[in-house]
């Protein structure tokens, strides 16, 4: 009133109207690793090896994604050692599998010729080194955080052929075949029903090897997408084209779809089969009524 203003007093906002996160910031979540649930199988023939698995890299509830996960290489070898050659492949967190199986293979390359014949102690070294200084120190971590990974692993020279399969730190030999991931269960049963001992040439081993494929990749959620398969054949490692894969897997389907459109034919026709009696009752001979038969009962009749 008498010219002087008095400032205007400064309101502070309402408790109530602070941002809420300036109270109780947002907890960090991480992104879930990536993981193989995968099918990936090894089988010794008596002239090689065959590794196959499918191509499926899934980020549970995120992400689906087309990665190979077998690895292969082929030492010359020439003189007293010889060529040889390995495969390695997995189930598990992706990025520990591939920076394992780099050692691994770096291992194996590292070798001099002739010094190659315990590849499965340098192996089984590699493995728990790697395990001890990288996922061990993690073991105090939930279940669905813990990073782990299980491997299958080939060698090939002019004395030896043989697989193994891991078990966290550990790896132990295999017999005739091996498989890891969520559809090993299935594989190793439709193996085991087939090969039991046995062992087949390479070729027929890449045959059973799509079979298996194809049965696994079509019934165990997790499994999909392409087929890889390495071959090791004469100490030689290799891939097969995946078109090759896919078109031994679509040969596959049709021929199953076949027989049992076959059978579902050969069932119904025998629901219907018509009876047949000869001959007729006019005649001195009377006919047996069989299913589908035309048996005759050759007595007088009375």
């Amino acid at each position: 009133m008498n010219g002087i203003f008095a400032p205007t007093p400064m309101i502070e906002p309402r408790p109530e109207s602070r941002s809420s996160h300036a109270i109780f910031p947002p907890k960090p979540r991480r992104l879930p690793e990536r993981k193989r649930m995968t099918i990936a199988l090894g089988i010794l023939a008596f002239d090689g090896i065959v590794f196959a698995a499918d191509t499926q890299e899934t980020v549970p509830g995120y992400w689906k994604g087309d990665t190979a996960k077998i690895q292969g290489a082929s030492r010359p070898g020439h003189g007293v050692g010889g060529p040889a050659a390995c495969l390695i492949s997995g189930a598990g967190h992706g990025l520990y599998m591939d920076a394992v199986a780099d050692r691994m293979r770096a291992a194996f390359s590292a070798k001099p010729p002739g010094a190659i014949d315990d590849m499965g102690g340098a192996f089984g070294q590699i493995l728990a080194t790697f395990h001890r200084d990288h996922v061990a120190p993690l073991a105090q971590y939930p279940a669905a955080d813990r990073p782990d990974f299980t491997l299958i692993l080939a060698y090939s020279d002019k004395d030896n052929a043989m697989i193994w399969q891991s078990a966290h730190s550990a790896l132990r030999q295999q017999q005739v075949f091996t498989a890891v991931g969520v559809g090993a269960f299935m594989a190793t049963t439709l193996l085991s029903r087939i090969l039991l001992n046995d062992r087949l040439d390479v070729w027929h081993t890449v045959l059973l090897a799509a079979y298996v494929m194809l049965h696994v990749k079509a019934s165990v959620d997790g499994c999909g997408k392409s087929t890889d398969m390495w071959l090791i054949h004469n100490h030689i490692a290799w891939p097969l084209p995946r078109h090759l894969t896919s078109d031994m897997e679509s040969a596959m389907a049709e021929t199953l779809r076949r027989i049992a459109s076959s059978m579902e034919t050969v069932m119904s026709s025998l629901d219907s089969s018509f009876k047949i009696l000869v001959p007729p009752d006019t005649r001195r001979t009377t006919g047996v009524l069989e299913l589908a038969s035309t048996e005759v009962l050759k007595t007088p009749r009375v």
